[in-house]
């Protein structure tokens, strides 16, 4: 499959008026859920206490990365990924609980007994919750929400970030670039001219200063936790696939294309 079918197909636009104005709305192609939410659902959240099993696992991130670096390539950066559903045939037939559970609707009432405006929707239906989903094996993945999308050489001021997920350039620079994506994709030692202000960090955070001497052999949290918690030999070496994604300085991370060549010389 050509890593441009590795995103999201938009099938159709259309508008919408409602009270708040005009919204022009999307369509795309039939949709399984999020990694996040599979991950979570398998794990004891969900109470599955489950993993995905390891051929899963490099098939996602093989397929992560073909799609990163076709964004790359084309010049852009990309936002969420979701996997594929593509029995949209099949799905026309079956009952929709079989596909993604019966849906919950609420007719829309006002609280003072008036009629709703026209504009407004008869009800409100909650969205899918995918609890039945178990064709991680089977399915590609598809690179979603482009909302935070920017072409290279023109980058917003800020970028949207999950607290404990941000980018260190975000923290310790004033500027960032596409290889944000490549930090999110896959610890290294802190650059030397970040030092001063990730110390000052720490004193306004009232922390107790702690730094790795340069050249410390000592293993890093990401190689610790990476040791204890993955077994599985053919997932270890994806190690330093992640070591050269996840270094803090942009310019010294791996491309998205270069990590796909080396996880390929792999199997």
């Amino acid at each position: 499959m050509p890593a441009a079918d590795r995103i999201v197909t938009l099938l159709d636009t259309f508008f919408h008026q409602g009270p708040n104005g005009k919204h022009k709305c999307l369509v795309f192609e039939l949709l399984g859920p999020t990694i996040y939410f599979l991950v979570k659902w398998l794990s004891d959240d969900g109470g599955l206490d489950e993993r995905m099993e390891p051929e899963t696992m490099l098939k996602i991130t093989k397929q992560l990365l073909e799609a990163v670096a076709c964004l790359h390539k084309s010049g852009h950066q990309l936002s969420k990924h979701c996997f594929h559903e593509p029995e949209t045939d099949k799905a026309v037939k079956k009952e929709d609980s079989q596909i993604i559970g019966q849906p919950n609707l609420e007719e829309l009432i006002r609280l003072d007994g008036k009629p709703i405006d026209p504009s407004m929707p008869e009800q409100l239906i909650e969205a899918a919750g995918w609890n039945d989903w178990l064709d991680e094996d089977d399915e590609d993945i598809r690179l979603i929400d482009f909302t935070q999308t920017f072409a290279h050489g023109n980058e917003p001021a800020e970028l949207s970030q999950l607290p404990g997920l941000e980018c260190p350039e975000t923290i310790f620079t004033d500027s960032f670039d596409y290889r944000v994506n490549l930090w999110r994709v896959g610890y290294t030692e802190l650059p030397e001219e970040w030092e001063t202000k990730w110390a000052q960090m720490q004193e306004e955070a009232g922390r107790e200063p702690h730094t790795i001497p340069r050249g410390s052999d000592e293993r890093s949290v990401l190689e610790q936790k990476f040791h204890d918690g993955i077994h599985d030999p053919s997932l270890r070496q994806l190690l330093p696939i992640i070591k050269g994604l996840m270094r803090f300085r942009p310019s010294d991370r791996m491309e998205a294309s270069s990590a796909l060549e080396l996880l390929e010389s792999f199997y």
